[in-house]
């Protein structure tokens, strides 16, 4: 099952007009919503498209990182970072 949403979630990341720091009312982006819900696959994948901003923050001023709270692998990913700019979720 995941592979199938692995293709279709590839397919709208390779789509020229996806936002992927689209945020919610209430300030959620797609990472935020990956992080609660446990989908480091997800988020890998967000966090291979090159516009993905680490730093965004949802309505309660909490970033990705710090929703991520105690899942290690995923506090991991996400400290890594991917920015072209060399920020990661720990120094923007």
């Amino acid at each position: 099952m995941e592979e199938e949403h692995d293709d279709i979630l590839g397919l709208l990341l390779a789509r020229n007009d996806t936002d992927v720091n689209v945020q919610d009312n209430e300030g959620r982006t797609p990472l935020h919503i990956a992080v609660k819900a446990d989908g480091t696959w997800i988020a890998e994948m967000l966090m291979a498209n090159g516009d993905l901003d680490l730093t965004l923050t949802d309505s309660n001023g909490m970033t990705a990182l710090q929703l991520a709270g105690n899942d290690t692998q995923m506090v991991e990913l996400l400290a890594d970072g991917n920015q072209e700019d060399g920020r990661t979720a720990l120094f923007s």
